[in-house]
């Protein structure tokens, strides 16, 4: 879905439901790679089974609805349009089951076009920070690059991430961007590099000195995600307070274009 203000494309695609991440080093020592693995293509693996337009004065909505097809789950998502240009993102999911493992991510993904580099943002920093890693992190207003904002462990995997973000802009060069705010909070990463690039099948596969830089953005969205643990890197899981389990969520955020001052 490509979202266009002032003839400038500030969303390439997306957003798209996310409930993955790629696996840390502490994630493989407790096998989440294994038993999280039903999360992996999960988003990509919904099927839509109705999509409704509704037209209120200048406020337009746009309903859609998912089913997994193997398991049941409800996914909803409603986008709200004005006439401002600002879409209102709402999404829900609803799993069919209790029994579910724990889920790595709840989110949405975003790809964004290249230029668009320069970061603000108000939320917890200025290093990345984690549900169970953010003590140090102070909430207030930073300035960055999406460059800066990889972290260049030896062996790839999830990282950049910042929780309780209020708002977040990114912007090109001539001023032209795209703001976030949450509805309060959200959790984001703007990188470089896609997930998929980060992603690795077994522990210590892929290297930073093996990834691609890419112009485009990648810009994850996110409720929140679970902690990343550490107590040990050979079998200790996220502790319980830090973990999301499979239950009914729902989050939301609203997107704006940013022009030139």
């Amino acid at each position: 879905t490509s979202y266009v203000a002032g003839g400038k494309n500030l969303v390439a695609e997306g957003p798209a439901p996310n409930f993955w991440r790629a696996p840390t080093e502490n994630d493989f020592g407790n096998d989440m790679h294994i038993r999280c693995a039903m999360w992996h293509h999960f988003g990509d693996e919904l099927e839509l089974q109705t999509l409704v337009p509704v037209q209120s004065g200048d406020h337009t909505m746009l309903l859609a609805e998912y089913i997994h097809p193997g398991n049941g789950s409800n996914y909803t998502v409603s986008y709200h349009f004005n006439d401002r240009g600002e879409v209102l993102v709402q999404a829900s999911f609803r799993p069919s089951k209790n029994n579910f493992p724990e889920v790595p991510r709840f989110g949405m993904r975003l790809v964004l076009p290249s230029g668009m580099d320069s970061l603000e943002y108000f939320g917890r920093g200025p290093h990345e920070n984690y549900i169970d890693r953010n003590h140090s992190a102070m909430v207030g207003l930073y300035r960055s690059t999406v460059d800066e904002q990889y972290v260049p462990y030896i062996s790839t995997g999830e990282c950049g991430n910042r929780t309780e973000v209020r708002w977040l802009v990114l912007k090109d060069d001539r001023g032209y961007g795209l703001k976030v705010r949450g509805g309060p909070l959200v959790d984001f990463s703007a990188l470089h590099y896609s997930q998929e690039e980060l992603d690795r099948e077994q522990r210590d596969g892929t290297h930073t000195t093996d990834l691609e830089k890419s112009e485009k953005v990648f810009l994850n969205v996110d409720w929140k995600q679970m902690g990343v643990g550490g107590d040990n890197a050979w079998g200790a899981r996220t502790h319980a307070e830090y973990t999301l389990r499979a239950v009914p969520m729902q989050y939301s955020y609203l997107l704006s274009p940013v022009f030139p001052r």
